[in-house]
């Protein structure tokens, strides 16, 4: 016969591990809701990542192209600096659109500022840079948008000359040329070395004899004493 006190353990003993299990499964859960959320997170960043690496891709080709003359001044400045000027969400332009207009500054700024033939073509490239450089004392922009524009802003200053020298895609030709001119120069640097040490060797044998000579004049007297000394015994 179970009595009231050991009836009332076991009831209480079974809710509280009806309670864990509960618990723990909510747990389990919600580390998994996290875990998923995470991974979507994740993915979405990676998406995103890999579609503003294609647009910044295609502002860059489209400098390119102008470079090569086949696309128009009035088409960079109007339909590409302008509109990305102009797109602006509550009052503000967005990151990646100001990460294409310091991109395609630094492509076309060198050949679209020559290339400014008449009045209206130079008064819309000064608006359009003025309007980006303003940017840059934005502070409702974080500091690396700032520092963007302002690196581009210094390579107007310095004549679109940049300050390092981006490393760049090689082909496969320049890339073994490089390699050959390298070993080369090593090979010659190898053989004036052998070469220097030939004639170096010689001179220290002289520097050393003549230090030898110097130190038995100097000490030709005390020498001979000792000389002496030792025959007489």
């Amino acid at each position: 016969v179970v009595s009231k006190k050991q009836w009332y353990q076991r009831r209480v003993r079974g809710e509280r591990s009806e309670e864990d299990r509960l618990s723990k499964r909510m747990e389990e859960l919600l580390i998994k809701s996290i875990t998923e959320k995470s991974n979507q997170i994740e993915e979405l960043l990676y998406q995103r990542s890999k579609l503003k690496k294609k647009m910044l891709g295609n502002i860059n080709f489209i400098g390119e192209l102008y470079n090569l003359g086949m696309v128009s001044s009035d088409t960079i400045i109007c339909q590409f600096i302008k509109h990305l000027l102009d797109k602006k969400e509550q009052g503000k332009m967005v990151d990646d659109d100001i990460e294409c207009l310091a991109t395609l500054f630094s492509t076309v700024g060198l050949k679209l500022e020559k290339e400014c033939d008449n009045d209206e073509q130079r008064k819309a490239f000064e608006e359009s840079f003025v309007a980006f450089k303003d940017l840059g004392s934005n502070s409702n922009y974080t500091n690396r948008i700032r520092f963007m524009i302002q690196d581009v802003v210094e390579l107007r200053e310095n004549n679109w000359v940049p300050r390092r020298v981006e490393a760049k895609p090689q082909r496969i030709e320049d890339i073994h040329r490089e390699h050959a001119r390298e070993e080369q120069e090593k090979k010659m640097e190898a053989a004036l070395a052998t070469k220097n040490c030939k004639y170096l060797l010689p001179v220290r044998v002289c520097s050393l004899l003549h230090r030898t000579m110097l130190c038995v004049h100097e000490y030709k007297y005390l020498l001979f004493t000792i000389f002496y000394f030792l025959l007489s015994n």
